[in-house]
């Protein structure tokens, strides 16, 4: 992200530390459910010190965050969310570029230290690594059921019944345990890649994904 939509977060973050305890779980559920808004980072940010400094001046007269906002917070966020502009078309494309080449970094360094792990305790060199079905598949699940998680969680964070049940675990149990499955068995190899190429594909996504953040 920008240094001005980090400088903004930083502010908030201090801010967030003068509410009282109640409250500033009140705004935590708050500033979860905006991160799922159609909005810039900066745009959050800005919401967010917004809705901070309400809540704050609201406890300087005595009053809570239930009283401020009222009980319904969801729709409190829909009405504060409709005056913000929405992302474009082509900012929507870049941030969620940057989503897929964050994660996609993430899942490729896991494997990489895996290879190395394992080659390294036997030859001391460094590895040609095979890329299976299995682990094209599975990479693929593992980047969908992140997105699907984190929507879930943003749209579902004022429903306590949802975050306290065990659906989101089961959900993530059920996914591993098919990532597993398919990489055991799905194990025909499509190409093999040498760690160094694979470590420099992993920087030039991590590359990208500054560029896209910062764009953002």
């Amino acid at each position: 992200m920008s240094r001005q939509t980090k400088q903004l977060m930083k502010e908030n973050n201090d801010l967030a530390l003068q509410l009282h305890e109640g409250d500033n779980r009140i705004l935590t559920d708050i500033v979860v459910y905006i991160r799922g808004a159609d909005i810039s980072a900066y745009r959050q940010e800005l919401v967010r010190r917004d809705i901070t400094q309400m809540i704050l001046d609201g406890e300087q007269r005595g009053d809570t965050a239930e009283d401020i906002i009222g009980g319904d917070y969801k729709t409190f966020c829909d009405n504060v969310l409709m005056e913000v502009p929405r992302l474009t078309s082509a900012e929507k494309s870049i941030s969620f570029l940057g989503t897929i080449c964050a994660a996609s970094a993430v899942l490729l360094t896991v494997r990489l230290l895996f290879a190395l792990t394992d080659t390294l305790k036997e030859n001391n060199t460094w590895p040609d690594i095979p890329i299976t079905t299995g682990n094209i598949i599975s990479t693929f699940l593992i980047l969908c059921a992140a997105i699907l998680i984190y929507n879930f969680i943003t749209k579902n964070s004022f429903n306590a019944r949802f975050l306290r049940s065990k659906k989101i675990p089961a959900l993530c149990i059920l996914i591993l345990v098919i990532c597993i499955c398919t990489d055991l068995f799905l194990n025909t190899v499509i190409l093999t890649i040498h760690a160094v190429p694979l470590l420099l594909t992993i920087v030039a996504l991590y590359i990208l994904y500054k560029i896209t953040d910062i764009i953002n």
